[in-house]
């Protein structure tokens, strides 16, 4: 993430005309668009709105490779306050994160060279547009799109959920308001789609009516989504706004779905909204580029009942040879609070099983006959019942109790191990999974390892350090008894291991410098105190490369070449938010 702040351009100039004032309201005048106020035809707005969202996401890139400016007016300026869910598209971001995505986009040979990225001059509206608007006849980029076309684009979802002519809003920046009017109107008339259109700071606001438009720039230009205090709360503690973010308002969204009886056709489902708004009340996301990685950063402003994550080792503490390695704070919590969740889900597992072993489940029972004439005389209401229909004649049974029960009681039995206690001992305030480069070939391999103690792969318990340690002897002991296979343990300080040599098994308990590497630090923050998912993708295509020397030659395997390490970790931006990160880092190839 840049620090570097470049000075803003000059504004654009001024439209063609009489001056106007900031906040201005015009009907397009292109002949090609369909009338701009006519009501009610929201549902086919949809094309329409995907033209200029098109055009200004894919093709606002000539901006972002040869100007080297940064900052200015954006989207969440020019929408209204009343926003609970926004997208905005800035392809000119910063001139160091321009710069960093057109090295990124050299990284990856095949990308560049079917975009046609030459170097930083390339103007990637041309060549991603003309070819996009080659079913437009009547619409020409150099003529009808480059003279206005901006460098950002958002989109923004009002709370009336019921009408998506007042919620659904893009806001364009344009650089010439009266050929961005005509050209819009091109756009639409192209797809035979009503619009309407509005002006605001040097954006143009285009919305399903011009009723629609009329409003949406009235109330952004008395009160804007940048205004709203979570708005701003949560891009601060994004940080990076990067050239692609967002932003949603979980607790105002979940009312809007409410009033508008979504929430009914969600059904059982709806109750999970419900338990995300009481831990989150809003959430905002970024994409950002530096010359080695893409990195997604996610925060999320906890709600009235916050998740607490227990203060653990973290990721980076696994040892530093790690290839795989995966930390999952709170697990046996999670598990103690969530067990009869857990055993119903098993129950759905049974009945899939029992479900797809059905003898003759091959030859599928006929379909429900289908009554053309009570379809004609209520298409809604028989579609509904016909398809009642179909979900009963397909669903799997359900899975009583009493086999919940025997499933779990024949586990127990089996490993030795009492539930739900042993498997919240297990995940602890922290479970960690862990393979190193130690024999990585052999696990590549078709045959795989021919001793486990030739691998290095373990895992380690964060918590209760006696209970993990009795679980730990007993469940080496039901695998020795099972399989054969001989595994070690080790405790240390807070920390229980199962492994596959002593060696791994007293690393892992030990603290490692997975953390210091410069691969997992191109893809994680900090040390991953928080949990997270690490894999050293380069290690893992070497090893199996050298397995099946063949696999050089395929096509995936070699786009998968271009990949370093990817890494997903859990973060905490600052008191009151938890965050999500994820990245992929790529490697330095020549063209």
């Amino acid at each position: 993430m840049s620090d570097e702040t470049p000075t803003s351009p000059p504004p654009p100039p001024a439209p063609d005309g009489p001056a106007t004032p900031d906040a201005t309201v015009e009907q397009p005048a292109a002949p090609e668009a369909a009338s701009a106020a006519g009501g009610g035809n929201g549902k086919k707005i949809a094309l329409g709105i995907g033209a200029v969202v098109a055009v200004a996401a894919v093709g606002g890139g000539a901006y972002a490779w040869t100007q080297l400016s940064g900052g200015g007016t954006q989207p969440h300026n020019v929408l209204p306050a009343d926003t609970i869910a926004y997208v905005r598209l800035d392809l000119d971001p910063s001139a160091s994160q321009k710069i960093d995505l057109f090295r990124l986009a050299r990284r990856v040979p095949e990308l560049s060279q079917e975009l046609g990225i030459k170097d930083e001059g390339d103007d990637l509206r041309k060549i991603v547009l003309e070819d996009a608007l080659k079913g437009c006849d009547d619409v020409d980029y150099a003529k009808d799109v480059e003279p206005w076309l901006g460098e950002r684009v958002g989109l923004g979802v009002g709370p009336n959920l019921q009408d998506e002519e007042e919620s659904l809003r893009i806001a364009v920046q344009v650089t010439d308001e009266t050929a961005a009017k005509a050209g819009i109107g091109k756009l639409f008339g192209c797809s035979g789609e009503e619009f309407g259109i509005g002006f605001l700071d040097g954006y143009a606001i285009v919305t399903p009516t011009q009723k629609s438009a009329d409003a949406a720039v009235k109330a952004a230009s008395s009160e804007s989504l940048a205004d709203d205090a979570d708005f701003a709360r949560d891009q601060d503690a994004l940080d990076e706004q990067g050239v692609l973010s967002g932003w949603v308002d979980v607790k105002d969204g979940l009312a809007a779905i409410k009033k508008a009886g979504i929430d009914d056709v969600l059904g059982p489902d709806a109750a999970q909204l419900e338990t995300l708004a009481d831990e989150t009340s809003s959430l905002a996301f970024a994409l950002s580029a530096s010359s080695t990685s893409l990195t997604l950063d996610a925060v999320a402003h906890e709600g009235d009942k916050p998740t607490k994550l227990p203060q653990v080792r973290g990721l980076g503490a696994l040892p530093e040879d790690t290839v795989v390695g995966l930390t999952v704070p709170g697990g046996g919590k999670a598990v103690e609070e969530n067990w009869d969740e857990i055993k119903t889900s098993l129950g759905d597992l049974l009945s899939l099983r029992d479900f797809f072993t059905v003898p003759g489940l091959g030859s599928p029972s006929p379909q429900p006959e289908f009554d053309a004439e009570a379809y004609a005389a209520d298409p809604e209401g028989y579609e509904e019942e016909y398809l009642a229909q179909l979900q009963q004649q397909t669903a799997p049974p359900s899975a009583s109790s009493a086999d919940v029960d025997a499933t779990l009681e024949e586990i127990e039995k089996t490993l030795d191990v009492t539930l739900p206690d042993d498997l919240v001992t297990l995940l602890g305030d922290a479970f960690s999974v862990y393979v190193g480069r130690e024999g990585l070939e052999d696990i590549a391999g078709p045959q795989g390892p021919a001793d486990p103690a030739d691998v290095a792969v373990g895992l380690v318990t964060e918590g209760d350090e006696a209970k993990a340690a009795d679980l730990a002897d007993r469940l080496t002991a039901s695998l020795q008894r099972l399989a054969g296979v001989e595994l070690a343990t080790s405790t240390g300080d807070d920390a229980d291991s199962i492994a596959t040599s002593p060696k791994v098994a007293k690393e892992l308990v030990e603290d490692g410098d997975l953390a210091g590497t410069d691969l997992f630090s191109s893809v994680i923050d900090g040390d991953g105190e928080a949990g997270g998912l690490f894999v050293d993708v380069g290690a893992i295509l070497d090893a199996v490369a050298k397995a099946e020397p063949a696999v050089e030659q395929d096509d995936v395997f070699t786009s998968l070449r271009n990949i370093a390490a990817v890494g997903f970790s859990s973060t905490s931006p600052q008191d009151g938010y938890t965050g999500f990160s994820a990245s992929v880092a790529f490697t330095e190839r020549k063209q």
